[in-house]
């Protein structure tokens, strides 16, 4: 239940419009808690589920690799690449 209220209170003060130093303040402690709210979700949480991809995300993900396999070299560039490469899979669970 903290993750939930502390996921909302994370999301109002990141959705404000003008911020103060201490509203800044409080963003970066909430962040950092959030984060350390998260993982534990994720150790304590998921590891009591048998997760598998559905067969519609591993078609994606085949017709995905395909299309960047089949693409030419002018592609995003190493960074973006990288980044894609490395997301790739991972999910909380």
């Amino acid at each position: 239940m903290k993750l939930l209220y502390r996921t909302a209170e994370w999301h109002e003060l990141a959705k404000l419009q003008m911020h103060t130093d201490t509203s800044l303040q409080l963003l970066t402690e909430l962040t950092t808690e959030f984060g350390q709210l998260l993982r534990q979700f994720r150790d304590l949480t998921c590891s009591s589920f048998t997760t598998v991809e559905l067969p519609q995300e591993t078609a994606t993900r085949a017709r995905q690799k395909k299309k960047s396999a089949s693409s030419s070299t002018d592609g995003p560039g190493p960074l973006l690449e990288a980044t894609a490469q490395n997301t790739e899979g991972t999910s909380m669970c």
